[in-house]
C-alpha cells in the first residue's frame, strides 16, 4: 500500500488467487472500522477493471459525501510497478482465474475479507460491472449490506447483438493480435518515447491531461491479454438479463442510459422499463462518452451524487 496518510491510498490484495488493484478514498480497507455503522461506496468497473481511470470519479464522491470509497479491479487488469513481488497465475495454464465468473468471484471475496457486515454500502458499477453487480445482489449476506445500487451504462444482456459487441465479434480475430503486437513494440520503447506517444493519443483524443499515465500503463502485452480475454467471454456469455433479481431489488437500483452508446443503447433503455415497471432508469440525451471516466467524471460524479442525496 502507498501514501497511507493522503486521501488516496492503494495497494495490490490477493482476491481469488489473483493480486487484484484496490484504490480507497478513506479509510484503507484494513484499517480499524470505526464502532458506528458506515456509509461505503464500492465501485465495480467495466471492462477493461483499470481503478486509475476512475480516480477523478472517485475522489468526486468521497469529497463531496465525506464517506470511504473503494474500487475494485479485475484480476489481471492493472500490474503493480514492482511485478517481481507478486505472483500472477498463468492465464494459459488457469484461464478460469481471467473469465468474467472470476471477476463476480473477486468481488464476492473482497466483500467477503474487507466489508463490514454492518455497513451501509452503496454499489457504483460501469458497464459490464452492472451485470456483476446483479450476480453479487444474488448473495444473501452481499444483499443484506447493500442499501443502493447505481448503474452507469449499464450492460446487462445481450452484449454481442449490440452496435459495439456485433463489430467486436467480427474484428476481435485481427484487433486482437494486433493489440498485443503493438503493446509489445510499445514496451520495447524508451520510456520518454511512451510518454511522448501517450501524450500525442491524449491530446487528440480531447482527454484530461492526467489520463496520460493510466493510459501508457494500461498499453502493456500482459494486461492486454487478460482483457481481450474477458472481453471475448463476455461477449459469448453475457445473453439473458437477471429480471427476478432487479425486480426483487428495484427499489435499491438506479440506472443511467445516454444517447452515445453502443454498448447500451436506447433499445435496452426501453425494454427494461416496458419489462420492469417502476425501476428507476433514465436516458439522457447528453452525448456522454459509455467510458465516461476518460472525460466525464464530474458530470456523471453529479448525478450519482443527486440519487444518493435523493435516497
Amino acid at each position: 500500500m502507498t501514501e497511507k496518510g493522503s486521501v488516496k491510498q492503494e495497494g495490490f490484495i490477493t482476491l481469488n488467487r489473483v493480486p487484484t488493484r484496490v484504490i480507497s478514498f478513506g479509510r484503507w480497507i484494513e484499517e480499524k472500522e470505526p464502532g458506528n455503522p458506515e456509509d461505503l461506496i464500492i465501485l465495480i468497473p467495466g471492462n477493461s477493471g483499470v481503478t486509475r481511470s476512475y480516480e477523478t470519479f472517485l475522489k468526486l464522491l468521497h469529497e463531496s459525501l465525506g464517506w470511504t470509497v473503494w474500487a475494485v479491479s479485475h484480476g489481471g487488469h492493472e500490474l503493480p510497478d514492482e511485478r517481481e513481488l507478486y505472483e500472477f497465475p498463468n492465464l494459459k495454464e488457469n484461464p478460469e482465474l481471467y473469465t468474467l465468473e472470476a471477476a463476480i468471484d473477486i468481488k464476492k471475496d473482497f466483500f467477503k475479507k474487507y466489508v463490514p457486515k454492518n455497513a451501509r454500502v452503496r454499489i457504483v458499477a460501469h458497464s459490464i460491472g452492472s451485470y456483476i453487480t446483479t450476480k453479487l445482489l444474488k448473495e444473501k449476506e452481499i444483499n443484506k449490506q447493500v442499501v443502493g445500487t447505481y448503474l452507469l451504462f449499464p450492460v446487462l444482456e445481450e452484449i454481442g447483438s449490440t452496435p459495439n459487441g456485433r463489430q467486436m465479434l467480427w474484428d476481435m480475430p485481427f484487433r486482437f493480435p494486433a493489440g498485443l503486437f503493438f503493446a509489445w513494440i510499445f514496451t520495447l520503447l524508451p520510456r520518454f518515447m511512451q510518454n511522448y506517444l501517450t501524450y500525442c493519443h491524449v491530446s487528440i483524443q480531447g482527454f484530461p491531461d492526467y489520463q496520460t499515465d493510466m493510459i501508457r500503463r494500461f498499453v502493456d502485452p500482459e494486461i492486454l491479454e487478460k482483457v481481450f480475454f474477458m472481453t471475448r467471454d463476455v461477449l459469448y456469455t453475457v445473453k439473458e438479463r437477471e429480471t427476478d433479481v432487479i425486480k426483487q431489488n428495484v427499489d435499491k437500483i438506479c440506472m443511467y442510459y445516454g444517447n452515445k452508446d453502443d454498448w447500451c443503447p436506447k433499445s435496452h433503455y426501453d425494454k427494461i422499463t416496458e419489462e420492469i415497471p417502476g425501476i428507476k432508469a433514465v436516458y439522457k440525451e447528453d452525448s456522454l462518452d459509455h467510458a465516461f471516466c476518460l472525460r466525464h467524471s464530474q458530470e456523471v460524479a453529479q448525478v450519482v451524487l443527486e440519487w444518493i442525496k435523493e435516497s
